[in-house]
């Protein structure tokens, strides 16, 4: 009986400090690569951060995840508590809103010219970065030479990916049903590893991940379901 009115006081007293929506400023203590950030929180407990938390843009979050070190204090906001594994469930896409719904993206039509960047080849596409923070794809049979740097022009908005795709700037408008149906799709980054944590175990970085790392994906799956 005395047990389990210690943990209530402690539930309360918690939740009253760093209840859900709460925002507070952590410090990175481990970062588990390619998907997880751990921060220090409060007494035992521990915040733990997901790539698909930290921006509404995946490809946005990758870039950011690679920037972060261990030391920095980061801004973020607790999501969800999980007493019995004594995690926190933190987000940084919460503290604004996403991109789709920003006047910056309304503002961008069909046919927009940017120079882009190539970041990285996926399944028949490649991810490219511009300038003006945006991500997208280009099909593969656009490109003929290899190539960084190209400047690219929008074919579609994919709002629910806070994505664009992109076809060449050369390309006449006539031929923007040839580029759609090239492009026509769902994307997705989320590794076959990252999908469940039997996964994540029986893959490469499973097999290389130490114990503590396993707790943490384990218990962070659980958390997530």
């Amino acid at each position: 009986m005395e047990e389990v009115i210690k943990i209530t006081g402690l539930k309360k007293e918690f939740e009253e400090k760093y209840g859900k929506g709460t925002v507070i400023n952590t410090t990175i203590t481990n970062i588990i690569l390619p998907s997880q950030i751990v921060t220090e929180f409060y007494e035992d407990f521990i915040g733990r951060l997901s790539i698909l938390d930290i921006s509404w843009c995946l490809p946005d979050a990758e870039e950011k995840l690679k920037q972060y070190k261990v030391g920095d204090l980061i801004e973020c906001v607790v999501l969800d508590i999980d007493f019995e594994s004594k995690q926190v469930k933190l987000g940084q896409k919460h503290l604004y809103k996403p991109l789709s719904e920003t006047t910056k993206w309304e503002r961008i039509e069909l046919g927009d010219e940017f120079n882009g960047t190539i970041l990285e080849e996926l399944n028949d596409s490649y991810l490219i970065s511009t300038g003006g923070n945006f991500y997208g794809f280009l099909h593969k049979s656009f490109i003929e030479k290899e190539t960084k740097k190209l400047k690219v022009k929008v074919n579609s908005k994919l709002d629910y990916s806070e994505l664009l795709s992109f076809v060449p700037a050369f390309f006449e408008m006539e031929s923007d049903a040839i580029a759609k149906s090239e492009v026509k799709g769902e994307y997705t980054f989320i590794e076959s590893d990252l999908i469940s944590y039997p996964a994540f175990k029986r893959s490469l970085l499973g097999l290389n991940a130490s114990d503590e790392d396993h707790d943490l994906i384990s218990a962070g799956f659980d958390l997530d379901s």
